[in-house]
């Protein structure tokens, strides 16, 4: 993954980056109860913080 990212254009990226974080949004409120603004947020920042570390 990270040499996918690293092919990308800086826009690219953040467009990559958007999905990802839709993709975690959509798990979370599909899940049976409710997230809070904190479980947002840190499900988002877990995943941007694995995107960066791998590229």
């Amino acid at each position: 993954m990270n040499a996918k990212i690293k092919r990308l254009s800086k826009r690219q990226q953040k467009r990559y980056l958007l999905r990802e974080a839709e993709k975690i949004l959509c798990n979370l409120l599909l899940s049976s109860t409710a997230p809070t603004n904190v479980q947002i947020e840190a499900a988002v920042t877990e995943r941007y913080n694995e995107i960066f570390k791998k590229s």
